[in-house]
């Protein structure tokens, strides 16, 4: 299958969407939703497993390893709790330089 590009023109302000790349997000993230969600005890449980999964599809889309991005939230959680923005999968790295170049100052 070749990769489609789409050109959006909202408002003058054109965005290509790489539909090859948003077909696997969608298409990956499928057979965790529905019915797996009856495996949960509780609803919220199911909230808390589609949060990570999101996190973890987000970081792999992003070029990051979900594994080492988890880790360093929760070796990161005060400062997580005081500014989340800095802390999301596409800025993490600055962030944890930012932290690291801090501590060594």
């Amino acid at each position: 299958m070749s990769d489609v590009v789409i050109v959006i023109d909202v408002l003058s302000f054109s965005a290509a969407v790489d539909v090859a790349v948003s077909r696997g997000g969608i298409h990956s993230a499928l057979p965790l939703k529905g019915d797996s969600a009856a495996s949960y005890a509780a609803s919220a449980g199911a909230g808390v497993g589609d949060l990570f999964m999101s996190l973890i599809h987000t970081c792999e889309l992003n070029g990051g390893n979900p594994f080492d991005y988890l880790s360093e939230l929760q070796r990161h959680a005060e400062e997580l709790k005081y500014a989340p923005a800095e802390w999301m999968p596409w800025t993490y790295r600055q962030s944890l330089a930012r932290v690291v170049a801090s501590a060594v100052a």
